[in-house]
């Protein structure tokens, strides 16, 4: 019996002094993907549009790339805004802005590239 009471008593000690460190780094690691990882962070969250703020965080769902829906999404409201942004007005660029705005930018970046070729 003595070793089983020797294993139990620093768990709780142990959990509770490595569960705020792991919040604070998960809370950095949302907040660095909403600045850097826009479309990283609105394909794993299935945001195919951008939403007024604050966005809702999905727990699950069933994505549909060709309709650009999840369906049967279950989400809690304001979670992915205060992840992604620390705010509740900042939107979440949502996939499909995204994608226009990179095609945009490859077809204004192919003119220099045909020009300087010949």
């Amino acid at each position: 019996m003595r070793p089983l009471r020797n294993a139990l008593i620093p768990s709780p000690q142990g959990w509770s002094g490595s569960h705020p460190v792991v919040i604070v780094l998960g809370d950095e690691s949302g907040y660095t993907s909403g600045e850097v990882q826009k479309t990283k962070l609105a394909a794993i969250e299935a945001e195919w549009h951008t939403v007024e703020p604050p966005a809702a965080f999905t727990v699950i769902g069933i994505p549909d790339q060709e309709t650009m829906e999840t369906h049967y999404a279950v989400k809690i409201p304001w979670v992915l805004g205060l992840i992604g942004t620390r705010s509740i007005d900042e939107p979440i660029t949502g996939i499909s802005e995204i994608l226009e705005k990179n095609r945009l930018r490859i077809r204004e970046g192919i003119k220099p590239i045909h020009c300087c070729s010949n």
